[in-house]
């Protein structure tokens, strides 16, 4: 699982966004996302991926073709049974959610994430996850 905290100055809506990127041979799987302010309640809807429709809460982008690659998948999962899974190659893909914050508060974020190796020989491309808070 990874942890931050992070300190919001002023009022206003906050994105939570993460972005894929891999070479030809891995995979990220990502689940159990949560934000959750100084009294503990949750501002994240469908953090562990499970609703139906799938992607309920998160708004899905990608810089390619990437429909049959990327989305809710069974293979890998930190909790229940699915999480959101990035296999594109090279082609970028985010998902992100909104949230109402309060200036001053301060909000923990937690997530699981997989990294996984999909091949033999090596990939091209470079791999990174981003997760940004604006």
């Amino acid at each position: 699982m990874c942890t931050y905290s992070y300190l919001v100055a002023t009022s206003t809506n906050r994105t939570l966004k993460f972005v894929f990127q891999t070479g030809n041979k891995h995979d990220w799987y990502l689940d159990d996302v949560s934000v959750k302010n100084s009294t503990s309640m949750e501002m994240m809807i469908n953090g562990n991926f499970e609703s139906i429709p799938s992607l309920v809460g998160w708004t899905f982008g990608s810089s390619g073709s990437c429909s049959s690659n990327s989305g809710i998948s069974s293979t890998y999962y930190h909790s229940l049974n699915q999480s959101y899974h990035h296999g594109c190659g090279s082609t970028n893909t985010w998902i992100n959610q909104s949230f109402a914050a309060i200036g001053g508060q301060v909000y923990n974020v937690t997530f699981w994430l997989y990294y996984y190796r999909t091949g033999s020989g090596g990939g091209s491309g470079t791999d990174q996850m981003n997760v940004t808070m604006n």
